[in-house]
């Protein structure tokens, strides 16, 4: 076996050894749980549109009369995520768009599909809904495709908020401060996206077949903050997981791979309003890559959420997230 046989077969060990560790905080899975989990994957998206001979599938949440901000949903999730913005957004007369991304949820897959090609097919949606100009939040795996839509509809997109974003591959290098398993996940990318593969199907299998060991295990890998999230909300994280893998893990796959690839333009290009936002107890995503990232745009603001965590600030932080991203920023006061 040689050095890198050796080195990628000892990473997917380890990672998988993780992923099956106990953790400490406990979660039981009680039948109320149970029944709201498939209560929230069996709804149907609120509407479809064609993209090049594909379904792009999305949900809407807030006031439809209002301005429009899309939201992209984190890594292997869908637009059940979406979910967390509702009730600002609603109370703030905002419209929230969120669509599920090929190969996950409802939208059909696209396998050799680039990074670039997302801007085309938010353009469809947001032209289909007959929006003009839109704000834009994006979380984790979501703020690759954010920075894209940025960078390719200047003329459309006001603002772009990142929230705990996944770098460009010019930053991956200053990743080595999140937890080990998701080091280790960006690793298997690099090295052996079969390895990747089977996690993603080992996690696929839990949110269909057995989401309380899901949730300790998510919960035994994060913070304090995301932990009591998971917590408080366990049903609404295991739902929007199911229905990220509802078609299998070649989506989630195809997107993993992509984050480590040229993503064919560079962020000092966009001319967007940008803000970067990440918790200061955040695990999943790098506080030093997030901070270069905010550098690297034009006029970017960069802003550390104290008390918050990766999966957390999204939903505690709803109407400050809303706010930053409004299209005119005079939103309709509470």
């Amino acid at each position: 076996m040689n050095h890198k046989s050796h080195r990628t077969t000892t990473t997917a060990a380890m990672l998988f050894a993780l992923a099956a560790s106990a953790c400490s905080h406990p979660q039981i899975l009680d039948m109320h749980m149970t029944t709201q989990i498939e209560r929230l994957t069996a709804r149907g998206p609120d509407g479809v549109v064609i993209v090049n001979g594909r379904r792009l599938t999305y949900a809407e949440y807030g006031d439809r009369r209002g301005q429009a901000i899309f939201y992209f949903s984190g890594g292997d999730s869908s637009r059940l995520e979406g979910a967390a913005l509702a009730t600002h957004a609603r109370r703030l007369g905002l419209r929230v768009i969120a669509p599920d991304r090929p190969g996950f949820g409802d939208s059909d897959p696209a396998p050799s599909r680039r990074l670039l090609d997302w801007p085309d097919d938010v353009a469809a949606l947001a032209s289909h809904l007959n929006i003009d100009r839109f704000g834009v939040i994006a979380l984790s795996g979501g703020a690759p495709h954010g920075l894209a839509t940025a960078w390719a509809l200047p003329d459309r997109v006001t603002a772009l908020v990142l929230v705990g974003a996944a770098p460009p591959p010019p930053f991956a290098s200053l990743a080595n401060d999140i937890a080990l398993p998701f080091r280790l996940v960006a690793k298997l990318a690099d090295w052996s996206p079969w390895a990747l593969r089977k996690l993603l199907e080992q996690q696929r299998r839990l949110a269909t077949e057995d989401p309380a060991k899901l949730l300790r295990q998510t919960q035994g890998g994060v913070g304090d903050a995301d932990a009591a999230f998971l917590a408080a909300h366990g049903a609404d994280y295991v739902a929007s997981k199911r229905l990220g893998y509802a078609q299998g893990v070649a989506g989630s796959v195809t997107e993993h791979l992509l984050y480590r690839r040229d993503w064919g333009f560079k962020v000092n290009e966009i001319r967007v309003r940008t803000e970067v936002f990440i918790g200061d107890h955040d695990e999943m995503a790098s506080m030093r890559a997030n901070r270069a990232l905010a550098a690297a745009i034009p006029g970017a603001s960069f802003h550390v959420v104290t008390g918050e965590g990766h999966l957390s600030l999204v939903p505690n932080q709803a109407k400050r997230l809303l706010r930053a991203a409004a299209p005119s920023r005079s939103t309709r006061p509470e």
